[in-house]
C-alpha cells in the first residue's frame, strides 16, 4: 500500500510540475529605456512614464526619466505591462506588450521617441495638467499648488491654510497639529520668524509658488529651528529651452481692496540659463479684536473687568524682485548666482478703548496709535556644482547673505474718561522707535556619492554666523525721552554643522539613516538709554540630532507601502522672543521678551501606510521638554505677553489622507486628524500650567471638471477645539469656492475664487491667568472674492530639460 500511495504522489508532483513548466514567476524583472526627442535624439530630462499591468490595467508605478533621459523600473512580478510616456510640449507615446517572465526577466526599450505637439498643445496641457494635488514620499509629502482652484491670487499664507495638516493661525503655523515649524525657501532657510515671518508670506504671491513640501521629519541636511518638521516652499523656476515666461494679475475685494501681480521670466540658451521674477501687492486689511479681562478675588469687593475693543486697519504694499543664473562651464560643471529682496512699507492705525469696571463702570481709556514699519531686505546666494566621473558622484557649495532691516515708529496718545465723557487730566503720550537690523551669513558644503553595496552617502557641513540689533528709543513726548524705558540689544550666533545619511534600497525594503552635529554659540548683550551694558548672557551647547526613515512594501510594484520615521529636534528661541524690549498696545497691554530662554528639544516619531499614493494612514508622536510658549501674565492692572519655557508637552495624532475620484467629473482630496495635546508645567507667578484637550481636524477640497476647459472647486477646513500653549482656541472653519476658465488654447486661465465665504474663519481664545479669565475674539479680511487672470507665454518643450543648477535649493523669491 505505501508503495502504491508513493507513486501516486510521484505522479501527481510530476503532473504539477509539467502544468507549471513556463509558468515559473519571477520577482525581479526589469524595464528600461531612454526618453528622447524625434527630431534630434536630445535627452527629455523629467518625462514622466506610468506602468500598468495589462491583465487589469491597473496602475502600478510612475517615474520620470533622468538627466541622460533614462528610466528603469526594477523588481516586477511576471506578467505583461505597458508604458504610457509623457512630457509637457510633446505627444504622449504609449507601449504594450512588454513581457517579463523567466525566459526573459528584462525589456531593454532602447530609445522612446517623442514627438513635438506644436499644432496639439491643448491636448499636452491638458494632460500635463493631470498631476496629482498631493504625493507621498519616503520623507515628505509633496504639495503641486497649481492643482487646486483656490489657490489663485492668494498669497503664500492662504496656499498653506489649503493645505492638508497645515494651519496658520495667530501668526504660528503649526504642520499635523503641532507649532514650532521651519519655513525654507527654494531649500534655503528664511531665518524669519513669527510676525515677520508671517508677514513675509503675505507678500509672497501664489503665482510664484510650484509646489510644497510638508516634512515632519526633516532629512539630516537641513538645519532646523524648530519642533514641528519643515515646510519648503519651491518657487517657479522655468528650465525649458528659449525665451518663456508667465504674467499673472489678481484683483479682488474683501472689506477693503487687495491685488497683486507677478510676472516670471525665463531664457535658457546653450549652457545659459537666466531668470528672473517681479512681484508687486497691495493689501489692504483690518485687525478687531475685542477681549475681556474678568479678574476675581478672596474678597468680591475687589473683582473687576476690563473690556477692550480694538480696531486697527492696515496697509502693506510690497515689490519683490529676483534676477539670477546658471551657467555651465563644461557638461559636468556649473555655478549661479541668485540676488532677490524687497520692499515692503507698512502703515497701521489703531483705535483701542479699554472700559474699568467694577459692578459698574469706573472710567474709559481711549488710545490712538499710529505706526510706520518699512521693512527691507536683501539675499544673496553664489553657488558652484561639479560632477564626478563616477555616477551618483557630486558634490555643492553655496554661500549665502541676508540683510533685513525693520524700522518701526509708533505715535500712542491715550486720554482718560469719566463713563459721563468727562474728560480727566490723565494724557499719557509715547513715542516709540524700534529699529531692527540682522545679517546672516552661511557657507556650507552637500557631497553625495554611491559606496559599496550601492549605498547613497551624503555628507555636508555647514557654518551660519549672524548679528541682530535693536533699539528701544522712548519719548514721552518728542524731544522728551523715557530714560527708564529706552535701551539696546545685541545678539549674536555662530552654528555650525556636520552631517552624514546612508540610504539603502533592497527589495522591499528601504533605509536611510542620517546623523547631525550642531554647535551653536550665542550672546546676547543689553545696554541701557546711556550705553552701560548689563550683564551678558552667553550659551554654548553641542547636539546630537540622529534621523531614521524605514519604508516596507508589501508588494514588488510598492503599491502598498509601511513608511516609519523618528528624529530628534531642537528649537533656538527666535529673536523676537530673546528681544527684552517691551511693545505697548496701550498702557495696560504690552509685548515684551525673554532674554532667558533655553532651547526646547523633542523627538518625534511617524508610522503610515500608503496604498497605491492615494491613501494614507498613520499616526505621530511627539514629546519636548523645555517647551517654548506664549505666556499672558497681569503685572498690576496691565497684561503682559511674554515667552517662557514649560516642563514639557506631547502631542499624539491619527491622521489620513485620501485622494477619491468619485465620478470621472468630481474628485475629492480629503484630510482627517484626531490629536490629543498637553502642555504641563510651572510659569510666572508661581501658577501652574496644565492644558489638555483632545482635537479633531478635517480638510478638503472637491474638484468638478464642468466641461472642456471650465472647472469648479470647494474647499473647506473645519476644527474643533485645541490648545496652543496657554490658549485655547475654540472650534474654527471657512469654506472656499473657485471657478476657472482655460482660454487662448490652454495658455492662458480666468479664476474666480471666493475665500472663507461665510466669513466664519475667527479665532476666538480663552486663557487662565492666576486670578484672571481672558476672553478674545479677533476677526480680520479674510472673506474677500479674487479675479485672477495668469498667462504663459513663450516656447516650451523643445529643448532638454536641465537641472544642472539649482537642485535642492534653486531659485529664491524672498527673504532667506
Amino acid at each position: 500500500m505505501k508503495v502504491i500511495l508513493s507513486a501516486l504522489l510521484l505522479l501527481l508532483s510530476l503532473n504539477s510540475m509539467a502544468q507549471n513548466t513556463g509558468k515559473v514567476e519571477i520577482t525581479r524583472g526589469i524595464i528600461s529605456g531612454k526618453v528622447v526627442t524625434v527630431k534630434d535624439g536630445l535627452a527629455i530630462e523629467g518625462a514622466t512614464i506610468i506602468i500598468k499591468s495589462q491583465k487589469d490595467s491597473l496602475y502600478k508605478n510612475a517615474i520620470n526619466s533622468d538627466q541622460s533621459g533614462a528610466f528603469e523600473f526594477k523588481n516586477l512580478q511576471s506578467g505583461t505591462y505597458s508604458l504610457q510616456i509623457k512630457h509637457l510640449g510633446y505627444k504622449e507615446v504609449t507601449i504594450g506588450q512588454l513581457i517579463i517572465n523567466a525566459v526573459k526577466p528584462s525589456a531593454n526599450l532602447s530609445e522612446i521617441k517623442l514627438e513635438l505637439a506644436e499644432n496639439d498643445l491643448k491636448e499636452v496641457v491638458i494632460r500635463a495638467g493631470q498631476k496629482p494635488y498631493t504625493e507621498q514620499k519616503i520623507d515628505r509629502t509633496i504639495v503641486n499648488v497649481s492643482q487646486l482652484l483656490s489657490n489663485n491670487g492668494v498669497s503664500a499664507v492662504e496656499v498653506l491654510n489649503n493645505a492638508p495638516g497645515v494651519s496658520v493661525t495667530d501668526d504660528a503655523i503649526s504642520l499635523r497639529g503641532k507649532q514650532g515649524v521651519t519655513i525654507y525657501i527654494d531649500g534655503r532657510q528664511t531665518f524669519l520668524d513669527g510676525t515677520q515671518l508671517v508677514n513675509y508670506l503675505k507678500s509672497l504671491p501664489s503665482g510664484t509658488i510650484e509646489k510644497l513640501e510638508l516634512m515632519p521629519v526633516p532629512p539630516a541636511k537641513y538645519h532646523v529651528e524648530g519642533n514641528a518638521g519643515l515646510i519648503n516652499i519651491i518657487t517657479k523656476k522655468n528650465h525649458t529651452g528659449g525665451f518663456n515666461g508667465g504674467l499673472t494679475a489678481t484683483n479682488g475685494r474683501g472689506h477693503y481692496d487687495k491685488a497683486n501681480y507677478s510676472l516670471n521670466l525665463n531664457y535658457k540658451t546653450g549652457k545659459l540659463n537666466l531668470f528672473g521674477n517681479a512681484a508687486y501687492t497691495s493689501n489692504n486689511n483690518y485687525y478687531k479684536v475685542d477681549r475681556e479681562r474678568d479678574f476675581s478675588f478672596a474678597n468680591p469687593a475687589d473683582n473687576y473687568t476690563i473690556k477692550q475693543n480694538n480696531l486697527e486697519t492696515n496697509n502693506r504694499k510690497t515689490t519683490r524682485y529676483k534676477l539670477g543664473f546658471d551657467a555651465a562651464l563644461d557638461t559636468n560643471t556649473s555655478i549661479g548666482l541668485v540676488i532677490d529682496g524687497s520692499v515692503s512699507p507698512y502703515k497701521e492705525q489703531g483705535n483701542y478703548l479699554l472700559q474699568f469696571n467694577h459692578a459698574l463702570p469706573d472710567s474709559i481709556i481711549k488710545t490712538q496709535s499710529d505706526l510706520n514699519r518699512p521693512t527691507n531686505d536683501v539675499a544673496l546666494n553664489l553657488y558652484y556644482q561639479h560632477k564626478f566621473k563616477k555616477a551618483g558622484e557630486n558634490i555643492r557649495i553655496d554661500a549665502d547673505y541676508l540683510h533685513y532691516t525693520d524700522n518701526a515708529l509708533q505715535l500712542l496718545n491715550s486720554d482718560t474718561y469719566l463713563p459721563n465723557s468727562t474728560e480727566l487730566a490723565n494724557n499719557y503720550n509715547l513715542i516709540t522707535q524700534n529699529p531692527f537690523e540682522a545679517n546672516v551669513y552661511s557657507l556650507k558644503s552637500d557631497y553625495e556619492t554611491k559606496t559599496f553595496a550601492d549605498i547613497k552617502l551624503s555628507a555636508g557641513l555647514q557654518s551660519i554666523y549672524s548679528k541682530r540689533g535693536s533699539n528701544g528709543i522712548y519719548f514721552n513726548r518728542p524731544g522728551i525721552p523715557n530714560d527708564s524705558l529706552t535701551s539696546s540689544n545685541t545678539y549674536t550666533e555662530h552654528i555650525n554643522a556636520a552631517y552624514i545619511s546612508l540610504n539603502k534600497n533592497l527589495k522591499k525594503f528601504s533605509f536611510e539613516l542620517g546623523l547631525r552635529f550642531e554647535n551653536s554659540s550665542s550672546q546676547a548683550r543689553q545696554y541701557n538709554y546711556a550705553g552701560i551694558p548689563y550683564p551678558a548672557l552667553h550659551l554654548n551647547y553641542n547636539n546630537l540630532f540622529p534621523k531614521l526613515y524605514v519604508a516596507y512594501k508589501l508588494d514588488t510594484a510598492s503599491v502598498n507601502t509601511f513608511n516609519f520615521s523618528f528624529d530628534y529636534q531642537i528649537n533656538r528661541p527666535d529673536y523676537s522672543s530673546l528681544n527684552p524690549f517691551a511693545f505697548y498696545f496701550d498702557r495696560y497691554t504690552s509685548f515684551q521678551g525673554n532674554a532667558s530662554l533655553l532651547p526646547e528639544k523633542t523627538i518625534n516619531f511617524d508610522l503610515s501606510f500608503t496604498h497605491s499614493g492615494i491613501l494614507t494612514v498613520g499616526t505621530s508622536f511627539k514629546k519636548g521638554r523645555n517647551t517654548i510658549i506664549q505666556f499672558y501674565y497681569v503685572n498690576g492692572q496691565s497684561l503682559v505677553n511674554t515667552s517662557l519655557n514649560i516642563c514639557s508637552n506631547y502631542n499624539l495624532a491619527l491622521y489620513s489622507t485620501v485622494a477619491v475620484p468619485i465620478f470621472k467629473w468630481w474628485t475629492a482630496n480629503l484630510f482627517g486628524q484626531v490629536s490629543e495635546q498637553l502642555f504641563r508645567g510651572e510659569a510666572i507667578n508661581n501658577d501652574f500650567l496644565y492644558n489638555r484637550v483632545f482635537t479633531f481636524e478635517a480638510s478638503g477640497n472637491n474638484q468638478f471638471k464642468i466641461n472642456k476647459g471650465l472647472s469648479a472647486e470647494i474647499s473647506g477646513f473645519y476644527r474643533t477645539r485645541t490648545t496652543f500653549g496657554q490658549g485655547y482656541y475654540l472650534p474654527m472653519f471657512r469654506v472656499n469656492t473657485s471657478l476657472q476658465k482655460k482660454i487662448f488654447n490652454n495658455k492662458a486661465t480666468i479664476t474666480l475664487a471666493g475665500s472663507d465665504i461665510f466669513h466664519s474663519w475667527k479665532i476666538r481664545r480663552e486663557i487662565r491667568v492666576n486670578n484672571a479669565w481672558i476672553t478674545s475674539n479677533i476677526i480680520n479680511d479674510t472673506r474677500q472674492i479674487n479675479l485672477t487672470l495668469a498667462y504663459r507665454f513663450g516656447l516650451e518643450g523643445k529643448k532638454r530639460i536641465n537641472k544642472s543648477g539649482l537642485e535642492t535649493e534653486r531659485g529664491r523669491a524672498g527673504v532667506n
